[in-house]
């Protein structure tokens, strides 16, 4: 197999029908773009998304930041993503997670501002 899984959108349904699905890894799946179709119908109370190398974009980002779900997790891994320009967001989206036990962001080209340290 070649380059990264593209994500099929059957998977948003599947992930609908398990209402006792707290754990969700779609890292390796190619859901650029698309990352609000996937998640905004979840209604389970995730403790857990796995997204690294899942080629996010800035729209998808940001999508995460406000999604509703984003506040309960206690892990999240974006790692592998090229988060570069978007330190802001990740800020403001840990900002949101007050039970956040798990971060990772290895290999996201985040850059360390002065504001960040301030």
């Amino acid at each position: 197999m070649s380059g990264p899984l593209t994500f099929n959108p059957l998977c948003y349904v599947c992930v609908k029908a398990l209402p006792l699905l707290r754990r969700l890894n779609l890292s390796y799946c190619n859901v650029r773009n698309c990352l609000s179709v996937v998640l905004d119908g979840v209604r389970q109370r995730l403790v857990y998304v796995n997204l690294k190398d899942t080629r996010l974009n800035e729209d998808d980002l940001f999508f995460l930041a406000a999604w509703r779900t984003l506040a309960g997790l206690r892990e999240l891994n974006l790692s592998c993503n090229d988060l570069q320009h978007l330190d802001q967001v990740v800020i403001a989206m840990l900002e949101r997670m007050p039970y956040i036990t798990c971060l990772s962001i290895s290999f996201c080209s985040l850059s360390v501002s002065s504001q960040v340290c301030t």
